[in-house]
């Protein structure tokens, strides 16, 4: 008997064409240590008399049909990771397409959402595919739920990282995944040290600039939680957090947070390389944009004055009746020259 060890593990993603159906035609091979693939039965029992204070065991089994598989994996960053992954959480029918070389997403509006069971919108096939026949899992047809990105120049390698959270149907455990898998390359990552500028409200915090962690969500969840029913994406759920060395500019901040004015959002952006909102279109260039409002803040002497401000990403109004959306990303398609 052998024993699996982690590298022997693949976590492979392809886009599905049928929901419900599973697809093995190209799956692309996930930078992970581990995907972690899962269906939670849900327990149920029938209450009678049998004469005895406690559970027997003929009044009771496991549901699987109402249980709602999931996957979650967290990996690096690259332009063509986030082409391939970001539609799954950040919905859109018809579908997205780069202008001009740069890709722009955002919560759109409720008449431009796919329905899933139609065969629109973005699904994939999510497998951790093993070196051992009759021992892979996957998920038939799973939709993005959230997406937590992170960066932290104390952890990951200094890269941004995407925590990916997915839901679907089409469980399987115990098979053998067909396909080739095709690596996704590593080509153009989104580092630390390529963070050319960071504002909070279009004021410079780019040398302060100590850490991002942002959550993404459009509720995405089977209507009713009957893993049978619609897909609907009821609610934009944008939150996080960043850090910043203490200065005038973080005072300033801990005011806007301590205020009891009415609230007024402000954009943080943080940009990696040239920014796609003015110039940049090259793979590499990505812009993280957030309309916001501070929650809370926390301050950390351990190493001089770090403050960690809270956030919930909001919609908001420029006055002419166009919405601020609570988040953007937007990256550069094109091969640097």
């Amino acid at each position: 008997m052998s024993l699996m060890v982690q590298n022997e593990i693949i976590g492979t993603v392809e886009k599905a064409a049928t929901w419900g159906t599973a697809i093995a035609t190209s799956p692309k091979g996930l930078p992970v240590d581990d995907l972690e693939i899962e269906i939670q039965p849900q327990e149920r029992r029938i209450k009678r008399g049998r004469g005895i204070r406690g559970q027997h065991e003929g009044d009771s089994w496991n549901d699987t049909l109402g249980a709602i598989a999931s996957a979650r994996f967290k990996t690096p960053m690259t332009h063509e990771i986030l082409e391939l992954l970001l539609p799954a959480v950040l919905q859109k029918n018809p579908a997205w397409a780069a202008v001009s070389n740069v890709w722009t997403l955002y919560p759109v509006a409720l008449a431009s959402l796919p329905t899933i069971e139609d065969d629109e919108g973005y699904f994939f096939t999510v497998t951790r595919n093993t070196e051992t026949a009759d021992q892979d899992v996957r998920i038939g047809a799973a939709v993005g739920g959230s997406v937590k990105f992170s960066i932290d120049p104390g952890a990951d390698d200094r890269l941004l990282m995407g925590e990916f959270e997915m839901f679907g149907k089409a469980y399987e455990r115990g098979i053998t995944a067909a396909g080739t898998v095709s690596q996704l390359a590593l080509t153009y990552p989104y580092k630390f040290s390529n963070i050319s500028e960071v504002t909070f409200a279009a004021g410079d915090v780019t040398a302060d600039f100590y850490g991002l962690e942002l959550n993404i969500s459009l509720g995405g969840k089977f209507h009713s939680d009957v893993p049978e029913g619609q897909v609907v994406f009821p609610t934009v759920e944008v939150s996080g957090s960043f850090k910043l060395l203490a200065s005038a500019t973080t005072e300033t901040m801990k005011g806007l947070v301590e205020s009891t004015a009415i609230n007024t959002g402000a954009w943080f952006r943080v940009v990696f390389g040239t920014d796609p909102g003015d110039a940049g279109d090259e793979k590499g260039d990505l812009a993280i944009e957030v309309f916001l409002l501070l929650k809370k803040y926390d301050c950390d002497f351990s190493e001089g004055e770090v403050v960690t401000f809270e956030f919930d990403g909001v919609f908001g109004d420029t006055g002419a009746g166009t919405p601020e959306y609570p988040v953007r990303i937007l990256w550069g398609d094109a091969v640097p020259a």
